[in-house]
């Protein structure tokens, strides 16, 4: 039997190719968006994962000194004091990130210089708490305070095939020293919200003067604890406000609300806000959601064409039932005729999504693959492969088994008003998908071009940004860069040089309590500092509100401080003009403030404006930026040439400041970029849709129009009646959907402080996209159907 049913679907495949391919290719789309997007999600949640303990460690999470918001820095006695007072953590470990010179003597007897930063300076607990595959060595390899650990990809950098075990590297900024090589770890994987090529024991940096022997309190560790396995977060964070009590009193140095919550290990990724790179639930919920819009869609399709095609299988169907064939029988050829169809879309799906992995690697910036040898990807694709073929195949079977033997016969069918119900249900569905996804990917699209649109109030165009050196010593580096300034000056194609710590799109160099002189402890209120030479505030043209910008030649300026508004408004310094008669205190010491700058989006539209307090460098180091005049290329050239000659063996590396702020929006445009390229698959779907659903009704409706026809009607009479039957589902799709986008868009911008307001243009664009998609594509057989000749529809009646 089984053999008899392959035959006749092959046949009736064979004998409607086009129905057959559009089957065939529409559920293969389905599926394969279906497998990349699971693949991207698989990965978005698989983050952390890998740790043996994963679900027992936490992050501690703080806002002591942020008004309130969520910190991920710690100071470097939390963690002693966490495992000494609750008993149901086991162990902690506190990392703190460097970046240092790292040299070393190779076989040929010569120096090798490298400049690293992505170095761990973590507790010797911290190879315990995490799980990292050891290549040679083990967990053990931190408890010497001069041991590192390098990464496998490192080792093969510095030391080739070589045992590196045992070697000794230099470390020369950040808590200088020799290091012996100790253990090799395989490199940390994608899924980690690690970043690591070296780890050092943390010993050294606790043990420098920069932590022993100043008053100054500095939050700037991340702290992890390992519960107990029958542990819960909700008993730990039960024990914290005693906890603060005990050790902070009434401690008022930061006027902030004081909290300490624990983060799971797992949950890091989702939140990016936290000094972490990663990606928001939401985001991912809304690929989930898309997947499934694309596979109903899909599966839609297929009963639209399957039912499309019931005049044509119905007197198959009558003369099968006068031979004596059950309706079980039918039903079971009809679901292995599904079967078949989704088996052959299953396989060519494959193919698609394999084409597909390395479009979304390009927009994502990752090296996803799918994995055959793993059980995960076989379960899947069995779950979309069988509930495929019931979902999709059910329906039409139930409906082809039932006609009745003589109406068939007769060239009749009996219409159920129950299978248009659903018929038309389905039809809303895929409308209501679609607009969901159109109007999303409207947002998506409107939200970013807004916020790259906005005034940031200061200049990145024409700006390059040339890196400082990496391995000139630093005792030297101060007078080779202001010689490398000057020269630069020299050139034809540069119009201004200025030498900074912190430039634009970059975080802060330190984040920390500030208030006005005068005013009590308890006033202390948080602002970013910032590192800038005396040229800087004019190279990027950030606009002057009040006072002056630093005058190199006057010394006294040069110890005193420029603000932007928002501190004057954060600090309550009065108006701009009176905020130049106010002094700060910061870390201890009393500033003057020499000028008041227009609040600028130093970062991204995804920040709030912080209170910002620029600090004059003295030192000609970090990076330098130039405006250039003319040809981009000829002036690298020229820069470069210029580079080389100042500072020998360094590494020319640079980047131009229009690039580097338009990677803060590298996470939304990767966003929008799959949410309308999933979009426009799913429209394309629902294309093939739209096509079997104005199949079925110009057969089922084909005497009715004749009939029309005879009795007077016009072709443009009976094409607007034609149309207005598909506007119908497209306007109660949109009604259904509106709520939906409304309440997914506001969600999603949610995330951002500068944002856009949803309006009803937002909704009305996407609708007239919908409705003359919709036209287009059932245009032809409405068109067909209002030029057939009412006698080859009417001679048999």
């Amino acid at each position: 039997m089984i053999q008899n049913y392959f035959k006749i679907t092959l046949r009736n495949l064979n004998k409607r190719r086009a129905y057959a391919f559009i089957n065939v290719f529409g559920l293969a789309v389905g599926v394969a968006a279906c497998l990349v997007i699971g693949k991207y999600v698989e990965f978005e949640t698989s983050y952390d994962g890998f740790h043996a303990n994963a679900k027992n460690i936490y992050r501690v999470v703080s806002s002591f000194y942020t008004d309130g918001a969520k910190d991920s820095y710690t100071g470097y006695d939390l963690g002693p004091t966490l495992l000494n007072e609750i008993p149901e953590i086991k162990k902690f470990a506190r990392t703190h990130g460097n970046s240092s010179v790292v040299s070393f003597v190779n076989e040929q007897k010569k120096e090798v210089r490298f400049y690293e930063q992505k170095i761990l300076a973590a507790d010797s607990s911290f190879l315990e708490l995490f799980t990292f595959r050891f290549v040679i060595g083990n967990s053990t390899a931190l408890y010497n305070p001069n041991s590192i650990v390098l990464t496998q990809s490192i080792a093969t950098k510095y030391f080739g095939k070589s045992d590196p075990i045992g070697k000794e590297l230099e470390l020369h900024d950040n808590w200088p020293g020799l290091y012996i090589v100790t253990a090799v770890i395989d490199d940390v994987p994608a899924n980690s919200h690690f970043e690591i090529d070296l780890i050092m024991p943390l010993h050294n940096v606790l043990q420098s003067e920069h932590y022993r022997n100043t008053n100054q309190r500095w939050d700037n560790f991340k702290t992890y604890v390992e519960t107990y396995k029958d542990s819960e977060q909700a008993s730990l964070q039960s024990k914290i406000p005693g906890l603060i009590k005990k050790y902070r009193g009434n401690d008022k140095a930061i006027n902030a609300k004081s909290e300490l919550q624990f983060q799971p290990l797992l949950d890091i990724h989702y939140s990016p806000d936290l000094q972490n790179q990663g990606t928001h639930r939401t985001k991912i919920y809304f690929f989930v959601v898309v997947a499934i819009f694309i596979l109903m869609i899909a599966w839609i399709n297929y009963i639209n064409l399957a039912t499309a095609r019931a005049m044509e299988r119905a007197r198959e169907v009558g003369v099968k039932k006068a031979l004596g064939v059950l309706r079980t029988q039918l039903i079971s050829q009809f679901i292995f005729e599904s079967l078949l169809i989704n088996f052959i879309s299953i396989l060519f799906a494959l193919f698609l999504a394999w084409l597909a992995i390395p479009l979304l690697n390009s927009i994502v910036g990752r090296s996803l693959a799918f994995d055959l040898a793993q059980p995960p990807f076989w379960i899947l694709l069995g779950a979309l492969f069988l509930a495929g073929s019931l979902a999709a195949g059910f329906y039409p079977a139930f409906v082809l088994s039932s006609f009745r033997t003589t109406e068939v016969i007769k060239g009749k069918i009996m219409k159920s008003r129950s299978g248009l119900s659903l018929r038309s249900g389905l039809v809303v569905f895929q409308f209501a998908s679609s607009l969901v996804l159109i109007v999303g990917t409207f947002v998506v699209f409107k939200q970013l071009r807004f916020m790259e649109g906005q005034e940031k109030y200061l200049t990145t165009n024409q700006i390059l940004v040339v890196k400082g050196p990496e391995v000139t010593a630093r005792e030297k580096l101060s007078g080779q860069m202001m010689s490398f300034k000057n020269e630069l000056l020299q050139l034809s194609t540069v119009d201004k040089v200025a030498i900074s710590f912190n430039v634009p799109a970059s975080d802060p160099s330190m984040s920390s309590g500030i208030r006005k002189l005068g005013n009590p402890v308890e006033e202390n209120r948080i602002g970013d500092s910032y590192w800038a030479g005396p040229d800087f505030m004019e190279l990027y043209q950030i606009p002057l509100v009040a006072g002056k910008f630093w005058d190199a030649r006057i010394e006294s300026e040069m110890d005193q401080v420029i603000v932007n508004e928002e501190a004057v408004r954060v600090f309550r310094l009065g108006t701009n003009i009176d905020a130049l008669k106010e002094k700060l205190i910061m870390l201890g010491d009393t500033f003057s403030i020499l000028g008041v700058v227009k609040n600028h989006h130093w970062n991204s539209l995804k920040h709030v404006q912080k209170p910002m307090v620029f600090r004059a460098a003295k030192s000609a180091d970090g990076n330098v930026s130039v405006r250039l005049t003319g040809d981009n290329q000829l002036a690298i050239d020229q820069i470069k040439q210029t580079y080389s000659a100042s500072f020998p063996g360094e590494t020319f590396s640079y980047y131009f400041m229009d690039d580097s702020y338009q990677r803060l929006y590298d996470a939304e445009q990767q966003f929008g970029k799959l949410f309308s390229s999933f979009s426009i698959l799913a429209i394309l779907i629902g294309c093939l849709g739209l096509w079997g659903l104005a199949s079925f009704a110009m057969l089922t409706r084909m005497k009715e129009i004749s009939i029309r026809k005879v009795l007077g009607a016009s072709a443009n009479s009976i094409l607007f009646l034609l149309t207005g039957q598909f506007l119908k589902p497209i306007l109660i799709g949109s009604a259904i959907a509106y709520p939906l986008v409304w309440f997914g868009a506001n969600k999603w911008l949610e995330q951002f402080p500068y944002r856009i307001n949803v309006s009803i243009d937002q909704f009305i664009i996407p609708l007239a996209i919908l409705i003359s998609i919709a036209l287009l594509t059932i245009s032809r057989q409405i068109l067909q159907t209002t030029k057939v000749n009412p006698v080859d529809s009417l001679k048999n009646e």
